[in-house]
């Protein structure tokens, strides 16, 4: 396995276990803020994209 995939597979399970978190703490209310619970889902996103991006350009 290559260091890229182990960083995108780190980075992904990160984020998964901290959206977890933040869901289970309370810290993100989806009931009463949906907006920003929208922002939180955008960000992971990004940065999911973002080691896809530095993973091409290291190639």
């Amino acid at each position: 396995m290559s260091n890229e995939l182990l960083y995108l597979g780190s980075l992904c399970l990160l984020c998964v276990i901290g959206t977890v978190v933040l869901l289970k703490t309370k810290l993100i209310n989806v009931e009463t803020e949906p907006n920003k619970n929208k922002k939180i889902v955008i960000f992971l996103m990004l940065a999911i994209l973002l080691m896809f991006a530095l993973i091409g350009l290291e190639q």
